[in-house]
């Protein structure tokens, strides 16, 4: 496909049998890893792949998911032997929402299918400050409307996040900052 885009489950498998046919199709599933593991590995297997890192067309790989892989051990192989390989265009830290009907620390991912080019930087979003109180319209948050304003501004530092273009390396390694 040309893009792919959703929201995977935020929750670990339980079940033993299920959980080692996840890691026998995908070796980015480490330790009590959660669906986003093998849902970011599936979502690029979905998408068009050019191994040419200047070709445009390799697919586009969009994702809202559970925050946890960036820091907690089961993220190492997701990062390590997947998204260090592919061309990450955008890490958006939405920590700091109160997304309505669920807490989970989540966080956008934005990639295309292809190797990832040294000289292009990953444009980074982090949340500084803002939770949502109950009941507010999560459309006109201050740290939502922040984002949305400032994310393509490559130096941006606001009272709810900063934006910055960080040089690839970065998020070649577990864990994330």
């Amino acid at each position: 496909y040309s893009s792919v885009v959703g929201n995977p489950p935020y929750r670990n498998v339980k079940d033993s049998a299920l959980r080692a046919t996840y890691r026998q199709r995908y070796g980015s599933c480490h330790g009590k890893y959660q669906m986003g593991v093998p849902f970011t590995e599936r979502f690029f297997n979905l998408t068009l792949c050019n191994d040419d890192p200047n070709g445009e067309h390799s697919g586009w790989m969009g994702m809202i998911v559970s925050n946890a892989f960036m820091t907690r051990s089961f993220g190492k192989r997701l990062i390590e032997d997947v998204l260090c390989c592919k061309d990450l265009t955008h890490v958006i830290d939405l920590s700091g929402l109160n997304l309505p009907g669920h807490g989970t620390p989540t966080a956008i991912l934005l990639a295309r299918n292809r190797p990832p080019a040294p000289s292009r930087p990953v444009r980074a979003v982090r949340g500084i400050l803002g939770i949502l109180t109950q009941g507010e319209d999560l459309a006109t948050s201050p740290l939502w409307r922040e984002i949305v304003e400032h994310v393509d501004e490559h130096s941006f530092d606001g009272t709810r996040v900063s934006v910055a273009d960080v040089p690839r390396n970065v998020f070649d390694h577990h864990p994330w900052a």
